[in-house]
């Protein structure tokens, strides 16, 4: 069509990017500006976190009073109904912000401007969740969206290569380091949509997730969506902080780029973090092990990579080269040989005595019974929409 005849539909985009725009420099004032912004702005620098990289990244705090981004908007000609769609106020009470008492990271398209936010929590309040993030907008869909792509893409190109870290304050650390190839998936694991942002421009793929559990789970399943779609991955390690922004404060830039330098490959990485997680001196052990690293095995697209990974895990177990492939073969045959322990009593203890049949733990159940509409379901809502515990 003509351009006269202007899709409403990127009409209805711009207007809420420039909302968005307008809202994120409002806190950003309040960060730097205001006293009540102080607390924010004392725990960021006692991070580590410089002046600069503060108004890069356009850090703010949102306002203590949940009543004022509504005034505020409403003063500045946008109207209610409009402001009622926007993500910025709670679903039940239209004047209550979404966000606030927040330290705020606005999230940003790849040309640099803001669609979306999130926000860290300041008060320890244990029952507020540590970051709220937007779900998705008509102008951000999370999924599709890397954390600090836009800072991000010229290294990316220039260096063949990304890292992928676990969240915002991650990213930051990175990029203040120099290190400015560094992206983060906002609020859910790594999906396929993110990685193929990167995919045409880069031959190794870094992961720099925390070392707790979780963070390895993230990394595993990172490991194999990469590796699904060819792209080689290294891990980096990070000893004495548990995360690059505390290591960056702690130890400074050269610790980081080592960290990057010494990366070790993933099949190294999961032989390892394998044998650790289940205790390879054991025969059921080893057995769980092998299983566990032939999903990785199965994600690689080489029949030559394939034989690699096995003699890989032979060596690594000290196990024959006959039995692997069988096993590797005949999965069920490898489960079936795995004694079972009789039901652990610490696992009753965890379920609730009675689960509360409602409206939320019913959703959850129906997804659990069929988890194709899991996708829709975590496209709709987010954790932070359930008040059962349970369903949470």
């Amino acid at each position: 069509g003509t351009p006269e005849k202007e899709n409403p539909q990127l009409k209805i985009i711009e207007q809420y990017t420039e909302l968005y725009e307008r809202t994120a420099s409002m806190f950003h004032y309040f960060l730097l500006e205001t006293p009540q912004g102080k607390s924010a702005l004392e725990y960021i620098t006692s991070r580590g976190i410089s002046l600069e990289t503060i108004k890069k990244f356009k850090l703010g705090f949102a306002p203590i009073d949940r009543k004022w981004l509504k005034n505020f908007l409403l003063k500045k000609n946008f109207s209610n109904e409009f402001l009622l769609n926007s993500g910025l106020f709670s679903k039940k009470y239209s004047d209550v912000a979404f966000f606030s008492n927040r330290l705020m990271f606005p999230i940003f398209n790849r040309r640099g401007q803001v669609v979306a936010l999130g926000g860290r929590q300041l008060s320890n309040d244990p029952n507020s969740p540590k970051y709220l993030n937007s779900g998705d907008l008509i102008q951000y869909k999370k999924g599709e969206t890397l954390y600090a792509f836009n800072f991000a893409k010229e290294s990316i190109r220039k260096e063949k290569s990304v890292i992928f870290c676990e969240g915002y304050m991650d990213v930051i650390a990175y990029h203040q380091a120099g290190i400015t190839n560094a992206v983060a998936p906002l609020g859910t694991a790594l999906t396929e949509d993110q990685v193929r942002i990167i995919s045409s421009f880069v031959d190794t793929v870094y992961l720099s997730f925390d070392s707790d559990e979780a963070g390895q789970n993230a990394t595993f399943k990172a490991i194999l969506l990469c590796r699904k779609m060819d792209l080689p991955v290294k891990i980096i390690k990070l000893d004495g902080g548990k995360d690059p922004s505390e290591i960056l404060n702690k130890f400074g830039v050269d610790l980081l780029t080592n960290a990057i330098n010494d990366a070790i490959i993933d099949t190294d990485f999961l032989l390892s973090a394998l044998a650790t997680r289940y205790n390879i001196g054991t025969p059921d052990g080893r057995i769980q092990a092998s299983l566990a690293f032939f999903s990785y095995v199965d994600s690689l697209n080489s029949d030559i990579q394939k034989d690699t990974c096995l003699e890989k895990l032979c060596q690594a177990y000290n196990l024959k080269p006959e039995a692997v492939k069988a096993d590797f073969n005949n999965r069920d045959k490898a489960r079936n040989r795995i004694r079972t322990p009789s039901t652990n009593n610490n696992e009753k203890a965890k379920m609730p005595e009675k689960i509360i049949l409602n409206a939320e733990t019913r959703s959850v159940l129906a997804v659990i019974a069929n988890v194709d509409y899991f996708p829709m379901m975590r496209a709709n809502l987010s954790v932070d929409d359930f008040e059962d515990a349970l369903a949470r």
